[in-house]
């Protein structure tokens, strides 16, 4: 359960659940021939789901939206290329002793590739480094270096269409002594 955004043991729980089911399904689901995925090509990736952020300077932890929007072409049949946009938002309850909330964004821009395991299969890796963006109120956005890593699932939905489940970590430094981000979510990956 959170209690004002403030992430507890129940949402650990849940996306602790939700990373160990990409990770079943990519060990336990046969490899299934991506078309395309050995060839030339760009791809766009659009995706939705759950995250938490963590700052120091926050006192605590919070859930709410994030999401991510990717564009990348291949530079080997199992490396991709590209820049990635991710992001978080919460309502989060600030420091103050009159206990009020406000909205906070968090958000990266970095140049990632995707490490597909085999040329056929449709496990990957992400990896990148960028600029991050942190918001603590409207009052106060703060810039540092942005990294991120990940690991995803291309599931197969038609010819050129992908449903990718994926659970990504974020750390920006610099940013309200150093702010981290959690996203697990689901996406949708065009070829």
């Amino acid at each position: 359960m959170t209690n004002h955004g403030h992430w507890t043991t129940g949402t650990t729980s849940r996306a602790a659940l939700a990373a160990t089911i990409v990770a079943v399904a990519a060990i336990m689901v046969p490899a299934v021939p991506l078309h395309g995925q050995a060839g030339d090509g760009t791809q766009l990736h659009i995706g939705l789901g759950w995250g938490s952020r963590h700052c120091d300077e926050c006192g605590g932890r919070f859930g709410g939206l994030a999401g991510d929007i990717a564009v990348g072409t291949r530079v080997t049949p199992r490396i991709l290329v590209g820049g990635q946009l991710s992001g978080w938002l919460g309502n989060v309850r600030d420091e103050d002793d009159l206990g009020t909330t406000g909205y906070q964004l968090a958000t990266v821009l970095t140049a990632v590739a995707r490490i597909y395991f085999s040329t056929t299969g449709p496990v990957f890796l992400l990896t990148g480094i960028g600029l991050g963006l942190s918001t603590r109120g409207l009052a106060t956005v703060e810039t540092g270096v942005a990294f991120i890593g990940g690991l995803g699932y291309d599931w197969v939905a038609s010819e050129g269409i992908c449903f990718t489940p994926f659970v990504n970590a974020i750390e920006i430094t610099g940013v309200a002594g150093g702010t981290t981000m959690l996203q697990v979510g689901l996406g949708v990956t065009t070829r």
